[in-house]
């Protein structure tokens, strides 16, 4: 072999050689420039509903990795780890959100100038939804960490998110104008009904009726939205149908709200007197008759005595 060849094949292995000591940078080859990186890794992407007053927590890997030829300040006389913070970017505003740690220090060893590394790090998410959280509403919690830079290590950052979603709180109150009613033969009336919504979101509001009442037509008011913080009125109209005996029904009213998957009703009883055509007039009412009858009594024992 010729001594031309030799020197190509020797200059083309010691090209070889130095290569990994060469990186590009901006179109130039600069000599031993290394390199970091963050990454943030969450256990839970997705923590669910959760209750507003109720905490929850996961925990977030931070790895940190760093290249072949790092060399953090001090190399060689002392120890000088890379610091990394972290801290919440942004979360909503209807949760509090808490990370057990803020500060890590992620050591160099002499290895690394050769071999590069990494260090891994865990940090513990709590998050609490307050009382006053809105409903199904799902936002992003987002975690960033920032590694500074440590001699020729450059510095570096990473974001990550987790979702949280507030559960819906149901809290619905109604009241109606007519409990008991009087009504005759062939004849209308109209039921007021004020739904009060107390949760902590707008809920979808339906009526219903379960029995099969022959002597009456019922209409029952349209479906509608109760916002949250809202009292909204409602219109029942009841229909006597025509008969000729007195009797007293009850209409087994159910209130149905709902929002989202979730819902639930309340059930309201409409007592009913239905005066028959053959009827005088409206009757007067048991506890009403009852308490006439007592203050009868009492107002004529008080006379015998006043008398004596």
């Amino acid at each position: 072999m010729s001594r031309v060849i030799k020197a190509i094949l020797a200059i083309m292995l010691i090209t070889i050689l130095l290569q990994p000591f060469f990186v590009t940078s901006c179109g130039k080859f600069r000599l031993f420039k290394p390199e970091s990186s963050l990454l943030l890794i969450p256990e839970q992407k997705d923590l669910g509903i959760i209750k507003p007053g109720e905490k929850t927590s996961t925990v977030i890997h931070v790895i940190y990795s760093f290249s072949k030829f790092s060399r953090p300040k001090g190399f060689f006389l002392y120890e000088n780890p890379t610091e990394i913070e972290l801290s919440v970017k942004s979360k909503p505003s209807w949760c509090e959100v808490e990370l057990d740690k803020n500060k890590f220090f992620a050591d160099i060893p002499l290895k690394a100038f050769l071999f590069g590394g990494n260090q891994t790090f865990s940090v513990n998410l709590t998050v609490k939804v307050k009382d006053n959280a809105p409903g199904y509403e799902k936002e992003k919690i987002i975690i960033t960490a920032f590694a500074k830079e440590n001699g020729n290590i450059p510095e570096a950052k990473a974001d990550c998110d987790v979702l949280v979603e507030a559960d819906f709180l149901p809290n619905v109150k109604v009241k109606m104008s007519k409990p008991f009613i009087y009504l005759k033969s062939d004849e209308t009336c109209m039921v007021s009904i004020n739904v009060t919504n107390k949760s902590n979101m707008d809920v979808m509001v339906s009526f219903g009726i379960e029995s099969n009442l022959s002597l009456l037509s019922i209409e029952l008011p349209a479906n509608d939205t109760v916002r949250a913080d809202e009292t909204k009125g409602f219109q029942l109209l009841l229909h006597a149908k025509e008969i000729k005996k007195s009797r007293e029904v009850t209409v087994p009213l159910k209130i149905f709200y709902s929002a989202g998957e979730k819902g639930g009703f309340i059930e309201k009883d409409i007592r009913i007197r239905l005066i028959g055509t053959k009827s005088k007039g409206i009757p007067i009412d048991p506890i009403i008759a009852i308490l006439i009858v007592a203050l009868v009594i009492a107002i004529v024992i008080r006379v015998k005595r006043y008398r004596k």
